[in-house]
């Protein structure tokens, strides 16, 4: 453990848990205290009442909030839609040479955006871009006729999410430096998406605690009931 995690650590109780705009205002100063440049993200930690092993029970989606972060974007799409994507911002776009470079192994990318026709040409790489969580998907919002109009909503503020084996979401919320009130109000709108899209499945308590920590650096438990939209 380095000498700046343990004094970070020193200052939050592990076993507490804070009211939201506690935790956030805790949090940021602790990062603020040993003076390092470095920009740290603050990260939410949601433990959800769902089995990930049964396939109606895998909860993922987008959230429309700002990380604080430029999303990479690649655009799969022809000529003139793929043109109108890198002046609209997207860091790459084309078709056939595109799908040849991710055969590469060039897929360093948070978002990959393209139209349903392409589809097809697209499943020659979902083995590459499966696993990385990029794969395009209509649920997503990363399959679709309006792929610009995609592109400029990615740049403006979302973040993708999939529960991972546990059953845990983990997902930026913003940098440390943001006002406390943007930061709640991203968390607010992240676990209200997730209580949008519950699975029917679920059952018993689906949002089971959430946990917001800084980049490689400590963690706080956060009181449910003082998010507001659990309520």
């Amino acid at each position: 453990m380095s000498k700046r995690l343990e004094a970070q650590l020193k200052q939050v109780d592990s076993s507490k848990e804070y009211d939201l705009q506690d935790a956030l205002v805790l949090l940021q100063s602790v990062e603020k205290s040993d003076g390092v440049k470095y920009k740290s993200s603050i990260d939410a930690v949601i433990k959800l009442g769902v089995d990930p092993k049964q396939s109606d029970q895998v909860v993922k989606g987008v959230c429309d909030i700002s990380s604080g972060r430029e999303a990479k974007i690649g655009v799969i799409a022809d000529e003139d839609v793929a043109k109108a994507c890198l002046e609209a911002g997207a860091a790459k776009a084309g078709l056939d040479d595109f799908i040849d470079d991710i055969k590469a192994g060039q897929v360093d990318f948070d978002y990959i955006i393209t139209k349903p026709e392409h589809m097809k040409k697209i499943s020659q790489v979902a083995r590459i871009l499966g696993p990385k969580g990029i794969m395009p998907n209509p649920k997503l919002g990363t399959v679709t006729e309006d792929v610009v109009g995609a592109v400029k909503k990615a740049l403006q503020g979302q973040v993708n999410f999939r529960t991972d084996k546990a059953g845990y979401i983990h997902c930026s919320v913003g940098r440390f430096d943001f006002e406390a009130s943007k930061l709640s109000d991203n968390i607010n709108a992240l676990v209200k998406r997730l209580r949008q899209i519950k699975p029917p499945s679920s059952k018993g308590a689906y949002i089971r605690s959430v946990r917001l920590a800084l980049t490689m650096g400590p963690s706080v438990n956060v009181k449910l009931s003082s998010i507001d939209s659990m309520k």
